[in-house]
């Protein structure tokens, strides 16, 4: 009959019998356990909207270092798909900046007997475009109902858009008139408006969302029919070369008379 003790380091077998027992020698046994299981998280808020959050993970038990990896999908395991951020780091936070954009992340813990994958997390980074202003280049009021638009640059923007409107424009919505869309330059050429009050503004578009510009108002005072005021102009300058021509008859006239009666 055999009975097997065992110690943290070694073990002993012994053999016994009703008159007593003998030991064996002693041998080494080392024991390599793998990282224990742990839990990956962040700060960041779903959606998030900054650049900047932390990633953090409770401690593996007996792990010696973690390394951190990325993926644009879910992390089920580590392959050549994923991307590595940090290597055999010690600490459980990491901070990290991300643009816009849908990033999944997962850490592997390490030591000598093996390695354990954690959990995944998926962090959405999404920041609307950056504030801007309006303005245009009409005079007030503007009176050959042509002019340009002009807009300062909005930080993370994807492309823009111009709206008109006969009120100022406080919502966005179906009774705007679209003017252009998908602009990636800052001005836009405004031609051949009538005599009325127009309101613009501007849209800024990334993959979060939208940023609306201020509202600005022009003005826009010229002929309703600028054939029509060709041909009046053409009668007033006709009258008055009649009327040039009846003074210079009248003078000379009057000339002529009074050299008769001297």
């Amino acid at each position: 009959m055999f009975q097997v003790y065992l110690w943290t380091s070694l073990q002993e077998l012994f053999k016994y019998n009703g008159t007593g027992n003998t030991f064996s020698n002693s041998i080494p046994v080392n024991v390599r356990v793998p990282p224990a299981a742990f839990t990956l998280s962040s700060d960041a808020v779903y959606p998030d909207p900054d650049v900047n959050f932390t990633v953090s993970w409770t401690v593996s038990t007996d792990a010696n270092n973690y390394t951190i990896y990325t993926c644009a999908t879910p992390i089920m395991v580590i392959n050549g798909s994923v991307q590595e951020i940090a290597h055999q780091i010690t600490m459980t936070t990491w901070p990290l900046t991300r643009a816009n954009g849908d990033y999944y992340f997962a850490i592997m813990a390490y030591n000598n007997a093996g390695e354990r994958l954690s959990n995944y997390i998926h962090v959405a980074v999404r920041i609307l475009p950056g504030s801007f202003t309006l303005s245009s280049n009409a005079s007030n009021p503007d009176t050959d109902g042509s002019f340009t638009l002009t807009w300062t640059n909005s930080t993370g923007v994807v492309s823009y858009s111009v709206y008109v409107y006969g009120s100022y424009i406080t919502q966005i919505n179906g009774s705007l008139t679209n003017v252009t869309d998908s602009l990636t330059s800052t001005t836009f050429d405004i031609s051949g408006l009538n005599s009325s009050m127009y309101y613009y503004i501007v849209i800024a578009h990334n993959q979060a969302g939208q940023t609306v510009s201020n509202c600005i108002v022009i003005t826009v005072l010229r002929a309703t029919n600028p054939a029509i005021g060709t041909i009046l102009s053409g009668y007033v300058t006709l009258a008055c070369v009649v009327l040039g021509i009846g003074a210079l008859a009248i003078i000379t006239c009057r000339k002529t008379r009074l050299m008769r009666l001297s």
